[in-house]
């Protein structure tokens, strides 16, 4: 299972940003990616990921797109 954390910068709360691969049947974390801090409040990981066959592309809000092989 794979899930996008967006998070608000310098707030009240520990901010999880990232991308974040989870075994289904355990709810294990399989491994993550954790984006560099962005220069505007909000940075993270926005959007549905796409896997097509094995690369698996994922949206992050600095415009750019992560390619990780599963």
């Amino acid at each position: 299972m794979y899930i996008g954390a967006k998070s608000a910068d310098d707030y009240w709360q520990i901010p999880y940003r990232g991308f974040y691969a989870v075994d289904a049947q355990a709810g294990d974390l399989e491994w993550q990616y954790q984006p560099i801090q962005s220069k505007v409040y909000v940075s993270g990981v926005y959007g549905q990921p796409a896997l097509c066959q094995d690369p698996l592309l994922v949206p992050v809000l600095d415009g750019s797109l992560r390619v990780f092989t599963v």
